[in-house]
């Protein structure tokens, strides 16, 4: 059940000697039983240059500007799918770190080898690594959409749960590999033969009862026409809209149909407005190995961008500080 309640009542020390009545991007950084509030769209650079390992970063809602991370076990959690945004391209080079329930319209990048990247309720637009030595290792994205392409490079793995995934697949990543359940994934096509990149370099992955649409559509990223997984990579229960993306596979339940048959408002094409909702008659014929539907719906955990943990709804500052301190009230939501 859902539950509002007031987080804390905190007096705040003004770094600046004024107190803002109107504050739009709030950060407040959590150490152990201690909170600190920063504010403006420079918060969260502020917060982060102060967190220690194991702290978390809870975003209100509000445009907030990248910093690069490079902490190990940090938690950087918004309002909301699209409630908190994270302005500008960022790196990552640090360790068992979580992002949840944000936006972010920009290029991250990973440095290095960087393990245990979480990500929870995100919409990104583009995950790619920086030189021959980048590696993405156990990483995992749920409930998350993935705008333009997420890119490994060599001995890299990841875990995509009830996720949607434009270009998940990189011609240099012959060693990497995906585990993809309940996933719709686009590829994105060259119209001649030859000319795009082809799945045979996704090492061995499994991918279980997923929607897989090959679209010809320009973009600098490609999926080769006409290209096929390799016989390494397993796919269970996938549909999709190009028999030759099962050539070298003849693993169970797989099969081909058109987005129109099985999707309420998804054509193929990726938009943040579509829900990837199937109809309700394919919800109920298309079924994956658990006996639910196929899709990002299905499983033991369907798509949800319902935060789980606390989030800002309400931040107020007194109009005067007193003695040097202002009083601030935040009215955090409970989630479910």
């Amino acid at each position: 059940m859902k539950k509002t309640f007031l987080l804390f009542m905190l007096a705040v020390t003004m770094m600046a000697g004024k107190a803002f009545a109107q504050l739009t991007s709030v950060a407040v950084l959590q150490h152990e039983d201690n909170s600190t509030i920063y504010y403006g769209r420079q918060s969260l650079s502020q917060a982060y240059n102060d967190a220690l390992e194991g702290d978390v970063i809870v975003l209100s809602s509000g445009i907030y500007k990248a910093c690069n991370l490079n902490k190990h076990n940090i938690i950087i959690r918004g309002t909301g799918m699209y409630e908190t945004t994270i302005d500008g391209n960022f790196q990552i080079n640090g360790q068992n770190n979580t992002i949840e329930d944000l936006l972010h319209n920009g290029t991250i990048q990973y440095v290095g080898t960087v393990n245990s990247f979480n990500i929870v309720r995100c919409r990104l637009h583009t995950i790619e690594g920086t030189g021959s030595d980048a590696h993405l290792v156990n990483a995992k994205i749920i409930f998350s959409k993935v705008a333009n392409a997420l890119l490994l490079g060599e001995d890299s793995s990841i875990q995509c749960m009830n996720s949607v995934i434009v270009f998940p697949f990189n011609d240099t990543s012959d060693t990497s590999s995906f585990l993809m359940t309940n996933c719709v994934i686009i590829l994105r096509t060259t119209d001649a033969a030859g000319l795009g990149y082809t799945p045979a370099g996704v090492g061995s992955s499994l991918l279980t009862n997923c929607f897989i649409f090959v679209r010809n559509q320009k973009s600098y990223y490609y999926f080769k026409t006409g290209g096929s997984f390799p016989a390494s990579t397993k796919l269970t229960y996938c549909y999709s809209n190009d028999a030759d993306v099962f050539a070298n596979n003849s693993w169970e339940g797989n099969g081909v149909l058109s987005t129109t048959e099985v999707f309420e408002d998804f054509d193929g094409t990726y938009n943040d407005n579509m829900t990837f909702r199937l109809t309700a008659d394919a919800a109920v014929s298309y079924l994956g190995t658990d006996n639910t539907q196929i899709g990002i719906y299905g499983g033991l955990t369907p798509f949800d961008t319902t935060p789980s943990s606390p989030r800002i709804t309400k931040f107020e500052v007194a109009p005067k500080a007193v003695d040097g301190e202002v009083k601030v009230n935040v009215e955090v939501n409970g989630g479910e």
